[in-house]
């Protein structure tokens, strides 16, 4: 099992894609997602604010949805070490009416080329456990193992 500290590198790592927030955001935070390929593709609804606004500035009404591009492909990715910062049991949920089976969620961030903690490094989540799509542990390397000092508020 995965540790905050932990060093590790996977190949697997270049398939990627980012969350998709409010307001038409995209996250910084990118999902590792390798069994859904490299291109991920979001249809949101324009709200109709929105929609009447284009249309008085642009004289064309748009659409009722718009199709995002969310993909994080990054082949770079896939030889960067990474330091886990946190692994931990989501809880599960219910997704579509039916409940979801808790999974082990890690979070961890991109290090420096010279291995140095780096706090803007990308930051990664992915599952190791738990429904759908996870990276099971034996595709993961571990190469080293950082002391992490946590601040408490």
């Amino acid at each position: 099992m995965l540790v905050s500290g932990d060093v590790v590198m996977c190949r697997l790592f270049v398939f990627g894609q980012h969350e998709f927030e409010k307001d038409n955001k995209l996250s910084k935070e990118i999902r590792i997602s390798p069994s859904e390929g490299i291109n991920h593709w979001v249809t949101v609804f324009v709200d109709d604010n929105e929609r009447l606004l284009i249309a008085a500035k642009t004289g064309t009404v748009p659409p009722e949805t718009r199709n995002i591009n969310t993909t994080a492909y990054d082949q770079t990715r896939g030889l960067a070490k990474f330091v886990v910062i946190e692994a931990n049991d989501d809880g599960g949920g219910y997704a579509q009416g039916e409940r979801m089976p808790s999974g082990c969620l890690v979070k961890a961030r991109r290090l420096k080329e010279n291995g140095d903690y780096d706090p803007q490094g990308e930051l990664i989540s992915f599952y190791t456990s738990g429904p759908g799509n996870i990276i099971d542990e034996s595709f993961i390397q571990k190469v080293g193992h950082k002391n992490m000092i946590t601040n408490f508020v």
